[in-house]
């Protein structure tokens, strides 16, 4: 899949990330609250970590295999709000991510990300599924991914997190697929 150089929502503008990143993004990663509901390395919720994946995803950009994450920056006064990307899982299949500094929590920017960003997903590439794993507790989550369509399909196991997650999945207008991951 390739990446993108930049979604114009209403509100918000999902770009790469540029080095003026660096200092919000730590303070995003190294957030319990947030991260909580991320599947990350211990070592990537720490001050080095945090710096080590924004330089190796924003020299990624220029490779073969970029990584497709990406910074929500708000229109308004260009405020870094959080980070969002795709996780291709299968041939046809995409997995969706999104995390917010709690300033910007229950705003409607999640709901704008993840409405954009699935648009994005069926219209400009090839994937017919898209998959969004939410735990348990993250309710607000939960809310957006049922606001823009998903259907839960319940608790399953995924590698990246320790605990069951939800399953919520949105199709192009086919019939629903099933993860086997």
């Amino acid at each position: 899949m390739s990446q993108f150089e930049v979604i114009h929502p209403p509100r918000i503008t999902i770009r790469k990330f540029v080095s003026d990143d660096l200092d919000r993004f730590v303070e995003l990663l190294c957030n319990q609250k947030v991260m909580d509901n991320l599947a990350l390395t211990a070592e990537m919720k720490t001050r080095n970590g945090a710096a080590n994946l924004l330089n190796m995803t924003m020299n990624s950009y220029s490779s073969d295999s970029p990584l497709l994450a990406y910074a929500i920056e708000h229109k308004a006064d260009k405020a870094f709000l959080g980070i969002t990307g795709l996780n291709p899982l299968e041939e046809s299949m995409v997995g969706d991510f999104y995390a917010l500094l709690p300033p910007y929590w229950h705003r409607g920017f999640a709901s704008e990300v993840l409405d954009y960003l699935t648009k994005f997903i069926f219209e400009d590439t090839g994937f017919k599924t898209v998959l969004a794993f939410i735990t348990r507790t993250n309710e607000a989550s939960i809310r957006v991914a049922e606001k823009n369509g998903f259907t839960n399909y319940g608790l399953v196991e995924n590698k990246d997190f320790k605990d069951l997650v939800y399953m919520f999945n949105v199709n192009s207008g086919i019939t629903p697929v099933f993860w086997q991951g």
